[in-house]
């Protein structure tokens, strides 16, 4: 272990094992899936050997991925004030919903929604670091471009992970009405399968 490294870095390269062959993220350098994101290999001809075991469990993902995408829109969910984008990110833990009818709209519910400190959120368990190191190269590289700064929703669904979805291109917010009642519009829309609108409803 190289001492500079944290050890919750270190951990994470440890625990993380290519899908096909199992060799740690110690021994080799790991590459997610390009599609889900979430799949580790340590070849090209590891995940092409992985495929016809991982491409159900690959699809699934992405549509879920999809569809949280399209129920949560982190715009809606921010103070007018856009620095706060920079030292908070929203913190959103959802449960899997059996009674959804089939209907994608319906397959998550929400337990819980929060904005929080980025600095209180780097010290959850990995995946949330890498992701928020991530997430702060893309407002910097958006930022220093003149396109405004970039906000996000994590998403937390048991056994999914954690989901980041990034809202960019954000130079001003002051058009938007503010919510203050905003949670209960969110946990009610979702619920109903409807997608989180600027002013409810």
């Amino acid at each position: 272990m190289d001492n500079s490294e944290p050890i919750g870095r270190f951990k994470s390269r440890e625990m993380s094992k290519c899908y096909r062959c199992y060799r740690t993220g110690l021994e080799v350098k790991l590459s997610a899936c390009s599609r889900c994101q979430a799949a580790k290999y340590c070849s090209k001809e590891c995940q092409k050997a992985d495929w016809g075991s991982h491409k159900e469990q690959c699809t699934k993902t992405v549509e879920h991925a999809e569809s949280l995408k399209s129920i949560f829109n982190p715009k809606n969910l921010l103070p007018r004030d856009l620095k706060r984008t920079s030292t908070h990110v929203v913190r959103t833990r959802l449960d899997i919903r059996t009674d959804h009818g089939g209907s994608p709209a319906k397959y998550f519910r929400v337990r819980q929604c929060e904005a929080i400190p980025i600095a209180e959120a780097k010290k959850l368990v990995d995946p949330w670091r890498e992701s928020l190191e991530d997430l702060e190269k893309l407002r910097k590289e958006s930022e220093s471009m003149g396109r405004g700064t970039v906000a996000a929703m994590a998403i937390e669904c048991p056994p999914l992970g954690v989901q980041m979805v990034p809202f960019g291109s954000m130079k001003s917010l002051s058009s938007l009405p503010k919510i203050p009642h905003w949670k209960d519009v969110l946990f009610k829309d979702v619920e109903n399968g409807k997608k989180f609108g600027r002013f409810g409803g």
